[in-house]
């Protein structure tokens, strides 16, 4: 029986999204560690060529910053939606720590 490489399946020109890069690279930093995030390893979990994720993204590091941004974003408005839910200055500061 010879064996037979099978080909990847690659993703259709232009079909990758900002958001798609995102969601690979937080997954890919929580479960294998930052040390491991590069394009090689983006550009695998979307089965998509290694310059693709270049079409939205300058570099690794613009990817880390905006990831950086959007988890501050939504740490404040959970911060904000936790403060809403105390009804007196202590219970409004628990719900802030047990958010954070």
């Amino acid at each position: 029986m010879k064996n037979r490489l099978l080909k990847v399946k690659r993703r259709t020109r232009n079909s990758l999204s900002r958001k798609e890069i995102l969601d690979v690279s937080l997954n890919i930093i929580q479960k294998e560690g930052i040390h491991s995030l590069n394009m090689r390893s983006i550009a695998k979990h979307l089965k998509c060529s290694v310059a693709s994720p270049y079409n939205h993204f300058k570099n690794q590091s613009e990817i880390i910053k905006t990831l950086i941004q959007d988890g501050e974003k939504k740490l404040e408005s959970d911060l904000q939606i936790a403060r809403t839910r105390g009804k007196d200055v202590f219970s409004q500061l628990s719900e802030i720590a047990q958010t954070y």
